[in-house]
């Protein structure tokens, strides 16, 4: 397949995954900052989102910087990782309309966390089919992806007593991710 078209294909989904989402937010009920100020979870929510969107982005071409071949499951792992993102829109709207509910931070913990496989089990397959980018992929491995899953392993525990902690575990998690984004480029100058 294609690398170029292939990547330019999902930067197109991912750029309408991420639009989709602002068109769910909700209308002020008037001009008053009373009624602005109630939107603060639902942007607050979006916001999260789309930071997470907007890092994952910055990965998945870090990560297929290098690559010379996209074999079917490529293919097929990135269609499911894009298939999961897709339900972003849903799920944040869920959130942000309900961010102390255990069910929508639960479903949201769930795409999370598959979303976060299926990207994982593409780098897999990526360096199985491309061994030479094992070096040059993504800005940030190990520790984050540590991190990151025990973040989400333990909120299927966490959100049981405090239903937002996974918004403040996207938040902590998108943080990081910049800080490593940014001296990864900074590595590489």
């Amino acid at each position: 397949m294609n690398k170029e078209r292939f990547l330019a294909f999902t930067d197109a989904i991912i750029a309408i995954i991420a639009t989709i989402m602002v068109l769910d937010l909700p209308r002020p009920t008037n001009e008053s900052a009373a009624a602005l100020s109630t939107l603060g979870i639902p942007i607050f929510a979006y916001f999260l989102s789309f930071l997470m969107i907007w890092n994952v982005w910055y990965n998945h071409h870090a990560l297929f910087k290098e690559v010379k071949i996209i074999n079917a499951r490529i293919y097929w792992l990135t269609g499911l990782w894009i298939l999961v993102m897709s339900l972003f829109p849903l799920i944040t709207g869920y959130v942000g309309r309900y961010p102390n509910a255990r069910i929508p931070e639960l479903l949201y913990l769930i795409v999370l966390t598959v979303w976060a496989i299926t990207f994982n089990l593409t780098e897999i397959e990526l360096i199985r089919e491309n061994p030479h980018i094992v070096n040059t992929m993504r800005p940030y491995g190990g520790s984050y992806r540590i991190v990151t899953f025990a973040m989400l392993v333990s909120g299927y525990i966490v959100i049981w007593f405090w239903p937002a902690y996974i918004l403040v575990t996207v938040l902590f998690l998108s943080v990081m991710a910049i800080f490593m984004q940014l001296r990864h480029r900074g590595q590489q100058k």
